[in-house]
């Protein structure tokens, strides 16, 4: 473990973490893949375009560009030619950046047109937006979190991408007492904050952001999370939760859990 370590540059505890679960060669197979990097993704704002449409507008932007493999609107690439800021196609709102993993939970919560959504961890509101596209921005989505400054900016966003079906609530979902959510819903995503540990290709520093502790005390804040949320689904709904990491704590024993 010492070696990957220092070979890889990864924290001991989780180097240590990972060869227990899956052995060395799969542990230095997943550093070595992590230390590449990654294409950037984005996805279609189906509401404007389509996938078709983005990638023959986007062709000649960057090195590569071809459709992700399986979501249906994303679309990766390599080596843009100029920063995205400045695509024409981008400040029209007709994509956003998402990876396609992220882009694969909205399909699962499949929201449809005329439902009622709670994006209850909606951050900067990617998903929102997402989600908003499936409904044929129709229904309503709402969308809250702790941080007012990212709900500012998940407004703007909506706009951008001319999206009008969200209201925003500023949210202390992890006191109980605090929740006032009062509506009924036919979805609830709960994408609920965690050590990020499944997206360190895209995020290297936060393998150095979060000490082994910290996996335990997301794990007890998710199934808070959880059952505060879960009061507000109506009979029949889906409650999708998602988190961006594989450690077991923050996904199967969190669903085990609750």
């Amino acid at each position: 473990s010492a070696y990957l370590s220092a070979y890889h540059a990864f924290p001991h505890w989780l180097i240590a973490r990972w060869l227990h679960r899956w052995g060395f060669e799969e542990t230095e197979r997943l550093c070595e893949t992590i230390n590449t990097v990654p294409d950037i993704v984005l996805r279609t704002n189906t509401l404007s375009c389509t996938r078709g449409d983005l990638l023959e507008h986007i062709e000649k932007e960057a090195k590569t560009v071809k459709p992700t493999p399986h979501s249906p609107e994303g679309v990766s690439l390599s080596s843009p030619h100029r920063p995205l800021s400045q695509w024409p196609s981008f400040e029209k709102g007709w994509c956003q950046v998402q990876s396609e993993a992220a882009q694969c939970i909205a399909h699962l919560v499949d929201p449809r047109p005329g439902q009622e959504v709670w994006d209850a961890c909606a951050g900067l509101g990617t998903k929102t937006a997402h989600m908003a596209q499936l409904m044929e921005n129709r229904g309503r989505i709402l969308a809250t979190d702790l941080n007012e400054k990212k709900l500012e900016r998940l407004r703007l966003e909506m706009a951008k991408l001319r999206i009008g079906i969200v209201d925003t609530l500023p949210a202390d979902l992890l006191q109980s007492e605090k929740v006032r959510i009062t509506d009924k819903f036919d979805r609830i995503l709960v994408d609920a904050p965690c050590t990020g540990m499944g997206v360190l290709q895209r995020n290297p520093d936060g393998k150095w952001r979060h000490g082994k502790d910290a996996i335990q005390i997301n794990h007890s804040r998710q199934i808070t999370l959880l059952e505060n949320v879960a009061p507000c689904l109506k009979a029949g709904g889906l409650l999708v939760f998602a988190v961006c990491s594989f450690e077991p704590e923050e996904n199967e024993e969190v669903i085990r859990a609750f």
